[in-house]
């Protein structure tokens, strides 16, 4: 039998009007229904769990080698004050910062 089959029947066997055990048992499955977590929902939020902790496994790795490897080559062979022309003295704003476009990486 259904939990609440049993619970009404209890509940008519001790005295308690038919429209009271009605709503005792209306008011508990709509409390177990949306409060209480199902097996579905807790297999849903595992799976998502599981998923975002194998990106985040990825990203970290991800960044470890670019650490390791990438960026020690891109400091040894591109220093970061030559990305950029310095703006002589009195330039305006919009002539600050331009890149060194055109110019061969043997020219830096």
């Amino acid at each position: 039998m259904k939990m609440e089959t049993v619970l009404y029947k209890a509940l008519v066997a001790s005295n308690a009007p038919d429209e009271h055990a009605t709503a005792v048992i209306e008011a508990m499955e709509k409390e177990m229904t949306s409060t209480l977590a199902s097996k579905t929902d807790l297999s849903t939020v595992r799976t998502e769990l599981k998923a975002d902790i194998a990106i985040r496994k990825i990203l970290h790795t991800a960044r470890t080698i670019s650490e390791r490897y990438v960026q020690p080559l891109r400091l040894k062979f591109l220093p970061p004050q030559r990305y950029f022309q310095e703006p002589p003295p009195g330039s305006s704003a919009n002539q600050r910062a331009r890149p060194l476009l055109g110019q061969h990486r043997s020219a830096l």
